[in-house]
């Protein structure tokens, strides 16, 4: 439903071809948008101007926090092979 939105349908567009309510579209599409009633009554009870906002804050803040974590692995691996290398060039000298 969101692709129909998306090149343009109406919500009444839609609801005519899916035989479902007007409503029951708009909360459909509101849900896959994160602005639908529920979304945006929760966000303004736990003090957000917008849920959408909070999304995008909480993926701004997601792409360090993996990259953070995933540094002591990328450390260790760089020191085993700059172990190996070393060992190497031990037994060629």
């Amino acid at each position: 439903m969101k692709d129909l939105r998306l090149v343009g349908r109406s919500l009444r567009g839609i609801a005519d071809d899916t035989s479902l309510s007007v409503d029951t579209i708009r909360t459909i599409v509101g849900k896959m948008t994160g602005t639908d009633r529920n979304a945006t009554r929760h966000a303004r009870r736990i003090g957000l101007d917008s849920i959408k906002i909070e999304r995008e804050r909480v993926a701004t803040w997601r792409r360090p926090k993996r990259t953070g974590d995933a540094l002591p692995a990328r450390i260790n691996g760089l020191l085993k092979a700059s172990a190996e290398l070393r060992k190497e060039a031990r037994g060629h000298k």
